[in-house]
């Protein structure tokens, strides 16, 4: 399986094999404590994907695909399924934006040619 588990996660941060790798650098790897650091972020008034900034959070459902397979149908049972949590902003809010700014004035509106 390509998932890992947080155990597995943690435990991965002792393989640095490599040479150049400082292990003092490193500190103690948490999980965890990752996990908080960046929940505190994103609540963080200052983060720029803060919904005060005008972003908006939501849920889209990816189909994986399998390696071999064919499906008779996107909405086929069999096809896997993850929940992914993305920022994004309303695209009304961004034309809004971009018309707001001055340099839109320099913009052409409507086509070189017009076929009827």
């Amino acid at each position: 399986s390509n998932e890992k588990s947080v155990v597995e996660l943690t435990r991965l941060t002792g393989f640095t094999s490599d040479a150049l790798f400082n292990p003092a650098e490193s500190g103690h790897f948490s999980h965890e404590r990752e996990q908080r650091l960046l929940r505190n972020f994103l609540q963080n008034d200052s983060n720029l994907f803060h919904a005060n900034h005008r972003w908006y959070q939501s849920t889209v459902h990816v189909q994986l695909p399998k390696e071999k397979m064919k499906f008779t149908s996107e909405m086929d049972p069999s096809i896997r399924t993850i929940k992914v949590d993305v920022h994004h902003h309303l695209l009304t809010d961004i034309i809004k934006s971009a018309f707001a700014d001055t340099a839109t004035s320099n913009f052409y509106m409507t086509p070189f040619e017009e076929y009827w």
